[in-house]
């Protein structure tokens, strides 16, 4: 008699589970998983007394928090007028309203944008707060809606062919043409678009963006083939700085126009990633031949500046090597101290004098810093936590020791005053504030607090606490200097002028104020007295300086920007150019008002299905029929997936549905179905139902690395035909398990990791056979203990220890074989990877495995093929030895019991890039099984890492 398992149950299973990823996964990842149990797309957990409100207008439904209209009604502003605009340009205009999400959940500035499965938003509307790419906007939100508007208009376009299927299917995601191409390109449009070149506004013209590119022209720009794959390769967002010069080249070189014939062109494909005919169509040339002309267009514009920004540039004694990203340097009057990422090992606060350098604590997050003997290191820290927030917090590190002095109370810098008191400021609903703590984080009162046309950068106290300086960017106006009378609460300007001026330092006798300031369109340092307020230029760099301090011996010292990022510097020289900035004009943001209806938040307008694809498989022995579907709603709290087809040929149902809220429950039910035939005749067909139910995150602690989360699961397998007494398969069994899982999660990858690299992971999973009807009797305790080690040149030493013990009668555990679903189940696991022996070689109610894991890089890449959609981004290796036994108290006709088998080998992983941004490792391994008996020679191919 002959098995095989339906087809179509198999597809849909695995069908269902892709769209689980693609849309479950972000707001509850396959509950089962184990590693990681925040989400992307679900807003934060609901708050005690929060409420979610909707903004109606006319292309667009915009969701907030209470407290936030004022802000949702001028998202509604800004996001008509510029539908209108963007609309127009792009020649397309969206079916349908468009979901804008307004979030304060994250102490950070960022959006994104996605046409699936239908057109939404979401705004961070934390504003940047500090030189880092976002400074030059006219205002914050104005540049994040215009960006992620260019987003959902440019991907939503779809003519021809793609447009007429989705009349049929809808939203697809094969019928997105747009979707199909580099990011460089839809990014590059996207900052191409937000910037205003005539008024001087985004990214695209700003000083911060040219600098950005000058270093890469100076050192050589990257090749098409780079661009396309990105990775670990300095600047990082290159995608975003060399699309938008892209933009700029190709507008320069050919026209605007001929831009949007290019979009125009491409909106109409049905094969993705057709992008070499497209552009010869447009241009008769294809893209490595345009970016080819776009290097040296880029050469043109940039080497004059280059050569005489050289000549001129004073030189000065380069103090750190790592570059990266941009981070103060601190002095207590002596001694100096940065937070160091080298890409390579965990972040540390270090001190530094004389050339020497000490590490002092690790950290986990970078971040604006203070230094008082007296008192300590304050450090502030934005972590990600398990009710999807992103928020800041005061960290105090005396004594060798770093706690946290507040939860969640959203600062993003503090200061020291001399009775150890700190000033602090935050930012909440897109209102900064400036409050008085004491010096354990406990709040005395609030300073100051702005609305939310006014965003409060870096701030310096005075040494005689009676005043600070800030950078301070008001409605209308560009980034200035002020400084604020504490006693009186009262601002008074500084410095404000037609440029950015930011990071202010008072200095050491407190008679001057140093700061950046993008005069002449280059990031360098200056001086202004407060005497007579003359601005003096003391340095000329060709790139950029920033985050000027000064020790007690007057000595200047900064961060500079290079080829790698960012690096600490000593000023030997002061070049003393006395600055006349041009003064500035202020502007106006002025939108009309749009038309809103105000209703209470609903689901279900964005929660039903918005496309469908038919599933249709039929062999020898069944014809099914059936469908598979998506879907969420607007705030991501909402998702499901569902694939179901019926056997028509036998009358049988098989499907998949998977229900996830947040990242807190998930329900699943699936169906699949085995057919045994004997010469194409059904026999017997055996049907598996099995029914889960998951609560993640239900109790966490110490920084959200521990949680507790519950599980059930329920599975019946039966006959559900029979073609006579003698072809029945067996009888009905049943297995049931309710469990509490508790874990624990440390870990940390670096920028230039090939793996996990430091850090502790551990599961411990208790689950009863009791609880639930079952077959089997019991309890089953399983754990899984993972260590890292960070090893010099991005090596890493894993070890690993996992098991299970179950009492009476439980469901059996298998070990061997290369792929194991302990990496990836957080309950119901019973295969186990043994490398070097046959799938499933051993069974039995308890086992033991440890490894011992030796990864290492061989070499980095980072090149796609040509243009298309496929590269190599490194090749790494690594050395094994796995070690594992299986006790059998339950008689499993088996003679191995307690014997640990042994096998070692090696493995070499490719990291593939696909589709322009989908990084996949695939490795090929070789292990040997040493035991005589059971142990074989075993080549494989798996995707992903074990663990």
């Amino acid at each position: 008699m002959q098995n095989r398992r339906n087809a179509l149950s198999r597809f849909s299973s695995q069908l269902c589970a892709t769209a689980g990823a693609l849309l479950i996964s972000f707001s509850a990842p396959v509950a089962y998983a184990a590693p990681d149990f925040t989400s992307m797309l679900s807003v934060g957990w609901q708050q005690e007394q929060q409420q979610w409100q909707t903004l109606n207008s006319e292309h667009f439904r915009i969701h907030f928090s209470q407290g936030q209209k004022a802000l949702a009604q001028t998202s509604a502003n800004i996001a008509e007028a510029s539908f209108e605009k963007l609309s127009q340009e792009l020649k397309w205009q969206p079916k349908g309203k468009i979901e804008v999400v307004l979030t304060d959940d994250y102490d950070i500035s960022n959006g994104w944008a996605t046409p699936l499965p239908f057109n939404q938003m979401r705004l961070f509307i934390a504003a940047p707060d500090a030189i880092n790419s976002l400074e030059d906007n006219r205002s914050w939100l104005e540049t994040l809606i215009v960006h992620e508007l260019t987003h959902v208009i440019h991907l939503d376009k779809a003519t021809a062919a793609p447009k007429n299927i989705r009349q049929y299917f809808g939203r697809l995601p094969l019928l997105f043409p747009n979707a199909y191409q580099p990011s460089w390109f839809t990014e590059g449009l996207a900052v191409h678009k937000e910037t205003d070149f005539e008024n001087g506004f985004g990214r695209g013209q700003s000083s911060y963006y040219h600098m950005l590119m000058r270093s890469e022209v100076a050192r050589g720009s990257q090749s098409l083939e780079q661009v396309n794959v990105g990775g670990k390769q300095w600047p990082l967002g290159e995608n975003y700085l060399y699309g938008s010069f892209f933009m700029q080249y190709f507008a320069d070189t050919y026209s605007e126009a001929q831009l949007q014939q290019l979009i125009d062109s491409y909106s109409r494909n049905i094969i993705p990633f057709w992008l070499n005919p497209t552009a010869r169509k447009v241009t008769g040339k294809d893209y490595p031949e345009l970016w080819s002309e776009f290097q040296q267009w880029l050469d043109n514009k940039f080497a004059p500046q280059i050569a005489a920004l050289n000549a001129k540039a004073h030189k000065n004694q380069q103090l750190t090597f790592d570059g990266l990203s941009n981070q103060p340097i601190q002095s207590d009057g002596n001694k100096l101290y940065f937070i160091e990422n080298d890409g390579n090992s965990p972040l540390q606060l270090v001190e530094w004098q004389q050339g020497k350098q000490r590490s002092l604590v690790k950290l986990r997050s970078q971040g604006y810093f203070d230094v008082d003997n007296r008192f300590g290191v304050i450090i502030a820290q934005t972590l990600p936590s398990a009710d999807n927030r992103f928020y800041s917090d005061l960290y105090l590190f005396r004594d060798g020791r770093l706690q946290a002095i507040t939860d969640k109370a959203r600062y993003r810098e503090a200061r020291w005053t001399a009775n150890g008191r700190l000033i602090a400021r935050s930012n909440i609903s897109g209102e900064s504030q400036l409050d008085w703590l004491d010096a354990d984080g406990q709040k005395l009162a609030t300073l100051w607090r702005g609305t939310t046309d006014e965003v409060l950068g870096e701030f310096d106290v005075h040494p005689t606490e009676k005043r600070l300086v800030a950078a301070i960017k008001r409605k209308g106006h560009s980034w200035g200097l002020e400084q604020f009378n504490i006693d009186t609460k009262q601002w008074q300007p500084l410095v404000n002028s037609a440029a950015i001026e930011s990071q202010p330092k008072y200095s050491a006798d407190g008679e001057s104020v140093f700061f950046s300031a993008d005069y002449q369109g280059i990031y360098n340092l200056q001086k202004i007295s407060l005497k007579d307020q003359k601005i003096t230029q003391i340095s000329q760099v060709a790139s950029g300086a920033f985050y000027p301090v000064q020790t007690e011996d007057q000595q200047l010292y900064y961060s500079q920007y290079t080829a790698n990022g960012f690096d600490f510097f000593k000023l030997d020289e002061d070049v003393d150019i006395i600055q006349q900035p041009a003064a500035e004009a202020s502007f106006a943001i002025n939108f009309p008002v749009a038309a809103t209806e105000q209703t209470d938040y609903s689901p279900w307008p964005s929660l039903s299905p918005r496309w469908w694809l038919p599933l249709i498989i039929s062999d020898e022995v069944s014809s099914s029929y059936g469908v598979t579907t998506s879907g969420q709603d607007a705030l991501g709290q909402h998702s499901y997936a569902i694939a179901a087809s019926v056997d028509v040929k036998n009358e049988q149902f098989s499907g998949n549905l998977i229900y996830g809220y947040s990242n807190k429950y998930l329900a699943s039910y699936s169906r699949s179905l085995d057919y045994y035939d004997i010469n194409d005749v059904v026999e017997a067909i055996q049907a598996e139902d099995t029914l889960q139910l998951i609560r993640l995150n239900l109790i966490n602690a110490f920084n959200d690395d521990f949680g507790v989360h519950l599980g059930a699961s329920y599975q019946k397998e039966k006959d559900s035909y029979h073609r006579n007494d003698a072809s029945r398969r067996s009888a009905e069994t049943k297995t049931g398990l309710l469990g509490v899982a508790f874990t624990y999660n440390n870990s940390e990858q670096y920028l230039n990791s090939i793996s996990t690299s430091w850090g502790r992971k551990v599961n411990l999973v208790i689950e009863t056979n009791e609880a639930i009807e079952s077959d089997f009797s019991g309890e089953v305790i399983s754990y899984d203990w993972q260590e890292f080690f960070n090893l010099p040149y991005n090596q890493v030493l894993a070890l690993r220890s996992f098991g299970s013990w179950g009492s009476d009668r439980p469901d059996p555990l298998t070990l061997g074989g290369t792929t194991s679903d302990a990496s990836s189940l957080l309950f119901g696991r019973n295969e186990y990877a043994l490398r070097g022996y046959d799938d499933n070689q051993f069974v039995g109610d308890r086992l033991q495995v440890n490894t011992i894991e030796w990864r290492f890089p061989i070499t980095t890449i980072e090149r796609s093929w040509n243009i298309y959609p496929i590269g190599l981004q490194e090749i790494n290796g690594s050395l094994f030895v796995d070690s594992g036994a299986v006790w059998n108290r339950t008689n499993y006709s088996r003679n191995y019991d307690g014997d640990y088998f042994t096998g070692a080998g090696a493995e070499l992983e490719t990291v593939i890039s696909i589709g322009f941004g989908l990084a996949l490792p695939f490795k090929l391994g070789y292990a040997h099984g040493f035991d005589s008996q059971y142990g074989e020679d075993k080549i494989y191919l798996t995707i992903g890492q074990q663990f």
